[in-house]
């Protein structure tokens, strides 16, 4: 599905959400119990797979289920200001506060807001990401 047009998709919970074309800048829609939100990108620390859900921490550390995959994700938010860590994680910079080479080329990142999944930048993209934190 491209994210430039609309499109709906049907939540496990039996409520539908409608995607519009949010891009840079603009705010995504979050679920928050029963509630529809809208939040804004300065407002997001991570997004991460659990369990097939992609949520949202926002930087008052509160989980926000959303209907984006990560690779939506990776396209509609801003490249200078968020990074896509591995294939379960997106930082946002200012949620970045350190990071440790692990070995074979490998950074682990720390992060402000705790995550259930692993933090560490493959080799292949440890460069980029170096570069990118300390834009």
């Amino acid at each position: 599905m491209g994210i430039e047009r609309l499109f709906i998709k049907e939540i496990e919970t039996g409520y539908t959400v409608c995607l519009d074309n949010c891009k840079n800048g603009k705010r995504l829609k979050v679920i928050c119990g029963k509630s529809i939100f809208l939040l804004e990108p300065i407002h997001i620390a991570v997004a991460y797979i659990v369990n097939g859900w992609v949520v949202i921490k926002d930087t008052s550390n509160k989980e926000l289920l959303t209907v984006y995959t990560l690779n939506e994700l990776e396209i509609i938010l801003n490249k200078d200001c968020f990074f896509r860590i591995n294939r379960q994680l997106i930082a946002a910079r200012s949620s970045c506060i350190s990071y440790t080479p692990i070995g074979f080329g490998k950074l682990e990142v720390g992060l402000k807001v705790n995550v259930p999944v692993k933090t560490v930048v493959s080799q292949t993209k440890a460069k980029t990401f170096r570069k990118w934190v300390s834009y």
